[in-house]
């Protein structure tokens, strides 16, 4: 049965999602791979799963990220989307990564990443609903997770959003419509999920458990510290060859700073879809100007140009000095 939350705020802000994507994504933008008498065919870039979609719907733009992709469909003549169809690869995501550790599972194939790796909870987190809402429930020869919200957008109005979800071979495969998970609009949903052709697992596998937390480790501390120190070492011992002063050690371990965090950055997010600031680029800070600084002197200061340095010149012994010689009678020799 569907729950009445009464949140203005995620009603608004799931027509405006609607309203945004149907505005800026134009119908017809690609060609449909392959058509047959109602229906024509869609093939996701990103599962290689393939839908039928009846000629009622338009295909909007398709958004391709590196992981997922996300394609609108409309009703012919409507004014906004009526479904949306959302796939990503979810083998590699850190969610599936800490649920392998938890249990503590050795090889871990992408066809063991299906619906039972995923509590209802976690579920309701990506739809955004009550965990009450979440149920299961069969398409077909196949289980998915669903949910259906009745949300009040205000003025005694409400508006009936559905979900639709399925993992399989690593895969997720998501469907969110307007409408009730009866009736017409569920009928539509309903025919275009029992015509989608799955893709088979293939054969590569993730990263093998047992050399995840080697990876880790790696990423967090033994690749920072080669980033870092090795270029340092290079640069003092090998080009410079001798100290460098504190403005060009702060300013060679600055850029160098920066350079190898873009590095880390792009390197964990290849591996775990996201950013993490690697902890050891604090600590070799000051570890990295030590050694560029360490044992610098400052030249010695040049005597200013057009002042010569002037000798310190000694006087005469007393004795030889012409005022005493006259004061004692003797008589300076002459020259």
């Amino acid at each position: 049965m569907p729950i009445n939350r009464g949140r203005k705020t995620a009603a608004l802000f799931c027509l405006l999602l609607f309203l945004l994507l149907s505005i800026s994504l134009p119908s017809a933008a690609e060609e449909p791979v392959e058509t047959s008498g109602d229906f024509y065919i869609y093939k996701d870039s990103i599962t290689s799963a393939e839908l039928q979609i009846p000629r009622e719907l338009v295909q909007g733009e398709i958004i391709n990220m590196r992981d997922y992709s996300i394609v609108p469909f409309r009703k012919q003549g409507g004014e906004t989307d009526f479904l949306f169809f959302c796939a990503a690869d979810n083998y590699n995501t850190e969610q599936v990564q800490e649920i392998r550790r938890t249990l503590d599972e050795g090889e871990f194939p992408r066809s063991d990443v299906d619906n039972s790796l995923f509590s209802k909870e976690q579920v309701a987190e990506m739809f955004a609903c009550e965990e009450e809402a979440v149920f299961m429930q069969e398409i077909g020869p196949r289980e998915f997770f669903m949910a259906e919200e009745l949300l009040d957008v205000g003025d005694g109005e409400t508006l009936s959003l559905s979900h639709i979800c399925r993992v399989e071979n690593g895969y997720m495969y998501y469907f969110m419509f307007i409408g009730e998970l009866e009736g017409e609009s569920y009928a539509l949903v309903e025919q275009i999920i029992l015509s989608m052709k799955y893709p088979e697992a293939p054969e590569e596998k993730g990263i093998p458990f047992v050399l995840l937390p080697l990876l880790l480790l790696s990423l967090s501390y033994v690749l920072p510290l080669l980033l870092c120190l090795l270029p340092t070492f290079l640069y003092r011992f090998q080009i410079a060859k001798n100290p460098i002063s504190p403005g060009k050690a702060i300013c060679f371990v600055i850029v160098q700073m920066v350079i190898v965090l873009l590095i880390l950055l792009a390197v964990d997010y290849f591996f775990f879809r996201e950013f993490r600031l690697p902890i050891a680029l604090l600590l070799l800070l000051p570890i990295n100007y030590i050694i560029l600084n360490k044992g610098y002197q400052p030249p010695e200061e040049a005597a200013p140009e057009g002042k010569p340095e002037e000798k310190a010149v000694s006087p005469a012994p007393l004795e030889e000095q012409p005022h005493v010689q006259l004061l004692s009678g003797e008589q300076p020799e002459e020259e």
